[in-house]
């Protein structure tokens, strides 16, 4: 039994070559599709998955879908992770200068490393 809200389907999946003229394309791209509710059972559903031959050309697309709110980080978070990962750059670059660099780097763009700033962006846009 899975837990997770999903999307699967089958559909042609050869970049190089297109379906038959036979085959009912939904949405121009998938033979058959279904949206699989928490609780449903694999085995119900290949019952009604329409048979194909591997290498055929078509494909089962799995696509997940998100039901909560996303996750954000918080300006905090995000001015700490981008310290740090200038750190590691310049560590990299040039380590006998990394604090002074660095101090050049902040300086020549305050607002990227300053939380309170990277908070108004995330309201605003």
């Amino acid at each position: 039994m899975n837990s997770s809200l999903h999307q699967v389907s089958i559909g042609w999946g050869n970049p190089y070559s297109e379906p038959s003229a036979e085959s009912e394309l939904l949405e121009g791209r998938s033979v058959w599709a279904v949206t699989c509710l928490p609780g449903y059972r694999d085995s119900d559903l290949l019952e009604f998955a329409p048979f194909f031959t591997p290498g055929s050309g078509w494909v089962i697309r799995i696509n997940f879908v998100r039901t909560g709110p996303s996750r954000r980080w918080s300006p905090e978070a995000k001015a700490k992770t981008r310290l740090r990962n200038l750190r590691a750059r310049v560590q990299r670059k040039a380590p006998l200068f990394v604090e002074e660099l660095m101090a050049r780097e902040i300086a020549a763009r305050p607002g990227y490393f300053d939380p309170k700033v990277i908070g108004r962006e995330t309201v605003n846009g």
